[in-house]
């Protein structure tokens, strides 16, 4: 976290896509925490399987931190655009950003920034969605392009 806040200036420089994933990444990580320390705020009705989805230690939380498999091997990530990237990723990751994370993100930012003591938190969200180094002039990204059936379903479950 300590770093994302420090270092903020620098990622002005990285390419659209690296800068989308640094808040894929950030938003994901703060929603991990909120599995195991505020089930209710993650998982809703849901909540009695929120902290097993969220314990390292178990592979749901693979589910939705793990990146791999759609980021080139190679850096700075130019030649790949966005979209590109978006079909590539795991599909039940996605659903899981778009149903249940992205509908929670301005809560989940504010708890997160009170139980870390961290009110900085607050300036990585604008309008409901992840503004870290993102000007949300761009908000495709937070929309799904498949699934759409699917996300209104699993935002009614976990709400």
């Amino acid at each position: 976290m300590a770093g994302y806040l420090e270092h903020q200036e620098l990622s002005a420089d990285e390419l659209p896509i690296e800068r989308f994933f640094m808040n894929v990444t950030l938003s994901r990580v703060l929603y991990a925490h909120a599995l195991v320390a505020r089930p209710k705020l993650a998982l809703g009705r849901m909540r009695a399987v929120s902290r097993p989805l969220g314990d390292p230690r178990w592979r749901g939380a693979d589910l939705f931190l793990s990146l791999h498999n759609i980021l080139p091997d190679r850096y700075p990530l130019d030649g790949i655009t966005l979209s590109e990237i978006l079909v590539l990723e795991n599909h039940a990751g996605r659903l899981i950003d778009y149903g249940v994370i992205v509908p929670r993100l301005q809560a989940l930012y504010d708890w997160a920034a009170a139980d870390l003591s961290e009110p900085r938190l607050l300036g990585l969200i604008r309008d409901g969605l992840p503004a870290y180094a993102w000007t949300n002039e761009e908000r495709h990204p937070w929309t799904p392009v498949r699934g759409r059936r699917i996300v209104p379903i699993l935002t009614w479950l976990t709400s």
